[in-house]
C-alpha cells in the first residue's frame, strides 16, 4: 500500500482484502490457492496493486469465501478465483487465476452497478435495479424457487440468470450470506430469502424461503 494514497473502499473475504483508490486501482493480499488474489497463487502478507489490464476503471469490489468480484465504470463485471458452485458466472467451475469479463451479462446488454460475493453465491444490481444471481442454490439464496426448478444445472447455476421475483421492483443493493440473502429496494423495503434456521431471514420464522419475501419491521427492542 503506498502510503498517503486515497483509498475510497475496502473489502474483506474470509482470508483476503482489497482496497480500492481513487483513481480505480486495485490492492490485494491475503491468501490465494485459488487465485482469489488475481496475481499469484501464494500467501501474499504484503498488500500489492492488481494489475488490471482492462480499458475499464474500477468503481466497486467484493470479496467472497475464495473468490472476488469488481464492477468497473462501464457497468462490466470481472470475477476471479475458485470457481466452486459456478459462483464466477463463467457457465464452469473452473477457477480463473486473473480478472475475468463476465461475458454473460456483456453479451446480454446487462449493465452493472453493484456486485456482492457471498460464500455460496454472488448477485448483481443493474443500473437500472434489476438483480442477478448465480452459484449455489440448495438452501434457497439465489431467490429462483424451489429445486425442481434446477434440474438442468443441478443447484449450481453457473451463469447469471433474473432473479424474476423482484425483476418490477427496483432493487439498491444486494447483500449475500451463507446461507441467506437480503436486498434493499429503492422505495427502502428489505427482502430476504434463504435458510431462517437461525432466524437470519428477519422474516419471523426459521423457514427456508426459496424465494424473495418481504422483511416486516416488528416492535422496537426496549
Amino acid at each position: 500500500v503506498v502510503s498517503g494514497t486515497d483509498y475510497v473502499a475496502l473489502a474483506l473475504g474470509p482470508k483476503q482484502g482489497a482496497v480500492l483508490s481513487q483513481s480505480g486501482e486495485v490492492t490485494m493480499w491475503g491468501y490465494s490457492e485459488q487465485g482469489q488474489l488475481g496475481y499469484t497463487k501464494q500467501i501474499h502478507s504484503v498488500p500489492k496493486a492488481l494489475n488490471w489490464t482492462a480499458a475499464s476503471r474500477v468503481v466497486q469490489i467484493s470479496l467472497g469465501d475464495s473468490y472476488s468480484a469488481a464492477v468497473t465504470d462501464d457497468a462490466s463485471l470481472y470475477t476471479w478465483g475458485s470457481g466452486l458452485y459456478g459462483r464466477l458466472g463463467h457457465d464452469s467451475e473452473t477457477d480463473r487465476l486473473t480478472p475475468t469479463l463476465v461475458e454473460d451479462l456483456k453479451d446480454n446488454g446487462v449493465r452493472v452497478a453493484q456486485v456482492s460475493c457471498g460464500p455460496e453465491v454472488c448477485t448483481a444490481v443493474t443500473v437500472g435495479g434489476q438483480v442477478y444471481v448465480w452459484g449455489h442454490s440448495q438452501n434457497g439464496q439465489l431467490g429462483l424457487g424451489s429445486l425442481a426448478h434446477s434440474k438442468k444445472t443441478g443447484v449450481n447455476q453457473r451463469t447469471p440468470v433474473l432473479l424474476e421475483k423482484l425483476a418490477a421492483t427496483p432493487i439498491r443493493a444486494v447483500s449475500c450470506g451463507q446461507t441467506h440473502t437480503i436486498a434493499i429496494a429503492s422505495n427502502g423495503r428489505l427482502w430476504a430469502w434463504g435458510k431462517g434456521d437461525a432466524g437470519q431471514t428477519g422474516l419471523g420464522d426459521k423457514a427456508l424461503h426459496w424465494t424473495p419475501m418481504v422483511i416486516e419491521r416488528g416492535p422496537i427492542a426496549e
